[in-house]
């Protein structure tokens, strides 16, 4: 599972995004607290998957965070 060559962005990533997906799941008013953890998963996926010239896994991180741009501009802003 995580070793001494798995990324600390990678570990990070996974450590934003289970909370976020757990909040937004039990549809609580903090709910909305969800954006700013999948953003930053988001970012350090970006990192990743630039770093390793991911394409396609780029094309869909870029995508969830476009999605979950609107979700905190609407939530939270």
């Amino acid at each position: 599972m995580f070793n001494k060559r798995t990324p600390f962005v990678e570990i990070l990533s996974v450590v934003l995004a289970v909370p976020g997906a757990i909040l937004l799941a039990i549809n609580v008013p903090e709910s909305k607290y969800a954006y700013p953890l999948f953003l930053g998963s988001n970012l350090f996926a970006l990192i990743l998957f630039i770093r390793e010239k991911r394409s396609w896994f780029l094309l869909q991180t870029v995508v969830y965070f476009i999605i979950n741009t609107i979700g905190f501009y609407r939530w939270i802003l």
